[in-house]
């Protein structure tokens, strides 16, 4: 393995911020901490080799001047290293005779060469050597794929906040989503400034001061905190792994089965499309079919709630004026920041209706449209809010 503490610490060579640096040493010392106790004799030995280094590395990677020194060798050591991975591909594309491989090649191709090199990466060395890949794996068909934190801070920022019991950044600061990265930088400064004051050192002082320079990294622009959002939504949609296997154990979804689970993550602060989009690329991957309403190919396509879906077929009388039922929010839902989120999705929702979808998604795009303020006045308020949920919880068990 390479000495160089860029490659060690698994830093991509452009990272120049002493925060996320540091945050990826605080995750190697705890990482090789635990191999040297419980790791296989490979990684004892390792452990055992590299935690002595770590003062040294955060001397030289805190200097300016010898980190870019570092992570230009650290380029260097990996250009290297994909040539010879490109020449080792090479070598395996040569022993394919077909004009056309299916996407499971790939993924083969990809696991005997090692860590290293993308399927996508692949894929454009087979078109480049004149082979197609099947359909399935074509880039019509990709998900779409959203900007992630590095893996390294997102692996800080989750450990961290498993140790203090939170659920998320915001949680930590105490505010919602939906905050300004300026605020949430501010919020994130004045906390640290405070941590730092009282002098404490303990493991949780410590995390939480680790916690408070995480999020003036990620806070400090709308980029680097739809990052932080799309990470995060990532991370809580793999909690509903076992869910989607259990519905499609019939080797489908249906929009019912997609409605339930897209409700459900709402209530975890992950938006619809983030959501939709997550559900769509675990079927593509398990080979499930998609079974959307009758009127509608995909959900990009005017996908709506349940409740209308069912109108449409005659199975619900009318659709309810009940804020929490119109949001398709979980009646048990009671944190502000989630029920803004489902506002924000219903306004695109409908706004997109208004302008798309057919003469009676548009009547009623329009008619929702305007109820909007009423919704957030309403549903802002603690007692209003529980009221209403009361009432949905009702008109639902009538159902």
């Amino acid at each position: 393995m390479s000495d160089n503490y860029y490659v060690l610490l698994g830093l991509d060579p452009s990272a120049d911020d002493w925060t996320i640096i540091e945050s990826a040493i605080q995750d190697r010392r705890r990482k090789w901490s635990i191999d040297k106790m419980q790791g296989s004799p490979t990684d004892r030995r390792q452990a055992v080799r590299y935690l002595p280094l770590i003062p040294d590395m955060e001397t030289k990677l805190r200097d300016p001047e010898t980190r870019q020194t570092i992570a230009r060798e650290a380029e260097k050591e990996l250009k290297e290293e994909t040539v010879q991975q490109m020449a080792r591909l090479n070598e395996l594309i040569d022993v394919i005779r077909d004009a056309t491989i299916e996407p499971d090649d790939v993924k083969l191709l990809v696991r005997q060469i090692g860590e290293g090199l993308t399927e996508a990466e692949v894929v454009a060395r087979l078109k480049a050597r004149g082979i197609m890949v099947g359909p399935t794996a074509s880039t019509q068909d990709a998900p779409k794929v959203r900007p992630k934190l590095d893996p390294t801070m997102a692996r800080a920022i989750r450990d961290n906040l498993r140790y203090i019991k939170k659920s998320s950044l915001y949680d930590f600061l105490g505010i919602g989503p939906r905050s300004s990265p300026r605020l949430l930088f501010d919020t994130a400064d004045e906390t640290l400034i405070e941590l730092l004051r009282t002098g404490l050192r303990d493991t949780d002082s410590n995390n939480r001061q680790e916690l408070a320079g995480q999020c003036k990294v990620v806070f400090k622009n709308s980029e680097e905190k739809e990052r932080y959002d799309n990470t995060y939504a990532a991370e809580t949609m793999g909690e509903f792994d076992g869910r989607l296997e259990v519905a499609g154990r019939r080797g489908f979804l249906d929009y019912e089965d997609i409605d339930r689970l897209v409700r459900a993550t709402r209530t975890k602060g992950v938006g619809q499309d983030i959501a939709l989009e997550y559900i769509e690329d675990y079927a593509h991957r398990r080979k499930w079919d998609l079974r959307w309403r009758r009127d509608s190919a995909s959900p990009r396509d005017g996908w709506r709630s349940i409740g209308h879906a069912l109108r449409n077929q005659g199975s619900v009388e009318a659709v309810s004026d009940n804020y929490y039922i119109l949001l398709g929010l979980d009646t048990s839902v009671d944190d502000w920041p989630t029920i803004e989120l489902a506002i924000q999705d219903r306004r695109r929702a409908w706004s997109r209706d208004k302008n798309q979808g057919s003469p009676t998604a548009r009547r009623e795009a329009e008619r929702y449209l305007t109820l909007i303020p009423d919704i957030e006045a309403k549903l802002r308020d603690p007692q209003e809010r529980r009221a209403i949920a009361l009432e949905a919880q009702k008109e639902l068990k009538k159902r």
